[in-house]
C-alpha cells in the first residue's frame, strides 16, 4: 500500500492522462460534486417498505473491514468507518442546529470514458480533508468502539477523530453523462443493469481517541490508518482474498508507539 502522500502523485498522473485524452475526445472531466451529490441517496430496502440505515441515524455510506473478517482470514476483526462523502457531518451540522461541523471538505474529479456498448467507464478520484472515522471491533460497525466516535456521540459532546481519505472507485455506468450511482448500490447488490464495479482503492489517515477496549487507557491519543485494494474484475483469489480484495489492512496505534 501507498502511502497518502503518495496518492496525490496517482491523482495527478491520472488526471493528466485523462485531460490529455479529453483532447482527442475519448474522455470527458465531471466535477466531483456530481459524485458526492449522489451518495446516500440510495435506499436499501428494509423489507417492510421503508430503508434500512447500517449506522443509524447517518445516511449510508461504504465501510471497511480488515483481512481478519474474510473467509480463512487470522487476527483481529475490525471494521473502519471514514465519513469519505460528508454525510456523517451533515448528520452532526443537522442534528446540533448548526452549532458543529467538522469542517469535512472535497476535492478531486471524475472521469469519464465511453465505451463502444454505449455504457461508460468512470473512474472517481476523491480526496476528503476532516472526514469523521471511527474502527470497532469485530465485522460490522456498530461494534464496540476501538477508535473514534459516532456522528450521535459527537452530537453529545465526544471527541471526533477526523481523517484524510483518498477513495478511487471504477466502474462501469449506464451511459456517459449518466446520473453517478450512490457506492451503496455496490455493495448492496442494487445495481443497474450496465453498472459493474471494477476495481477500488481506499486509504485514510486519522487521529484520535482510543478506547479502553482497545487494551489501553481510555482517551489514549491514536492514530488509524486504513488500507484497502480491489481488483474485482479478477476471478482466481482464493481463500482471504475470496472478495477480490487482496490488500485491506486496519491499524491502530498509541501514538509515539
Amino acid at each position: 500500500m501507498k502511502p497518502l502522500s503518495s496518492s496525490w502523485l496517482l491523482f495527478h498522473a491520472a488526471l493528466l492522462a485523462a485531460i490529455a485524452s479529453a483532447a482527442s475526445g475519448q474522455v470527458s472531466i465531471r466535477p466531483i460534486s456530481d459524485f458526492i451529490s449522489t451518495q446516500g441517496t440510495f435506499c436499501v430496502p428494509d423489507g417492510n417498505g421503508g430503508c434500512q440505515l447500517f449506522v443509524p441515524p447517518v445516511a449510508n455510506f461504504i465501510g471497511w473491514t480488515n483481512a481478519g473478517c474474510e473467509a480463512g482470514g487470522s487476527g483481529a476483526q475490525r471494521g473502519a468507518a471514514v465519513d469519505y462523502a460528508g454525510l456523517a457531518n451533515t448528520y452532526v451540522k443537522q442534528a446540533s442546529s448548526g452549532s458543529i461541523s467538522l469542517g469535512t471538505g472535497f476535492s478531486g474529479r471524475v472521469i469519464e470514458r465511453a465505451l463502444p456498448d454505449g455504457r461508460a467507464q468512470v473512474t472517481v478520484l476523491l480526496f476528503t480533508k476532516n472526514a469523521l472515522a471511527w474502527v470497532a471491533d469485530g465485522c460490522d460497525f456498530l461494534g464496540t468502539l476501538l477508535f473514534g466516535n459516532r456522528a450521535p456521540d459527537v452530537v453529545s459532546g465526544a471527541t471526533p477523530a477526523l481523517a484524510d481519505s483518498f477513495l478511487q472507485f471504477v466502474f462501469t455506468n449506464t451511459a456517459p453523462g449518466a446520473p453517478l450511482p450512490d457506492l451503496i448500490r455496490f455493495t448492496s447488490g442494487f445495481t443497474l443493469p450496465g453498472q459493474a464495479l471494477i476495481a477500488a482503492h481506499f486509504e485514510a489517515t486519522a487521529t484520535g481517541e482510543l478506547h479502553a477496549a482497545f487494551g489501553v487507557a481510555e482517551d489514549t491519543p491514536g492514530l488509524m490508518k486504513v488500507g484497502e485494494t480491489g481488483t474485482l474484475f479478477r476471478t482466481h483469489f482464493k481463500g482471504a482474498t475470496a472478495d477480490g480484495f487482496p490488500a485491506e489492512f486496519i491499524s491502530l496505534h498509541v501514538i509515539g508507539k
